[in-house]
């Protein structure tokens, strides 16, 4: 995706969207078949992949947190978010920053949701930064009505597979 997506902006950041769309006309790729090294690149796409194809996807209810989390109980989601300066400066907790925005500039993977000892429920998210980011390469996002953090509620997908 980072190299080969010219609709996406690689490590400048990234749109579901457009990713699924990619997705629709090239297979995917496993890790060992294309190493993620986390740095924009030449393209090095071979044309054989997995055999996988988005043969389509469908929105998740924008804004919805019981949605999201009937969704995921299912399939991890992907979701756009703003990954703003204090997104990036995360390093462990549950992040609620409210001076996160709404504007969407990078795609991650929403892979689950869970509730602290002290009753704070959060978002499970996975980003592309790396393990050294976070909470090994996680994020745990407060659970809020609306937007969420950082707009991470606004448009929770889910890619249809041919197979």
């Amino acid at each position: 995706m980072v190299d080969c997506d010219t609709q996406n902006n690689g490590c400048g950041g990234g749109d579901s969207f457009l990713a699924f769309e990619y997705f629709q006309q090239y297979y995917a790729e496993t890790e060992a078949m294309y190493p993620y090294t986390g740095t924009d690149g030449t393209c090095q796409y071979n044309g054989t992949g997995t055999g996988v194809l988005v043969t389509d996807w469908t929105t998740v209810t924008p804004r919805d947190a019981e949605q999201m989390k009937a969704a995921l109980s299912e399939a991890p989601l992907s979701v756009n978010l703003d990954a703003s300066a204090v997104f990036k400066s995360y390093t462990s907790g549950i992040f609620a920053d409210p001076l996160c925005g709404n504007v969407h500039n990078h795609a991650v993977l929403a892979v689950g949701y869970g509730v602290s000892d002290d009753g704070v429920e959060y978002w499970v998210v996975k980003n592309s930064w790396g393990t050294g980011w976070g909470e090994g390469g996680y994020i745990r996002m407060a659970i809020v009505e609306g937007d969420g953090i950082c707009g991470v509620q606004m448009h929770p997908l889910r890619p249809i597979v041919n197979i």
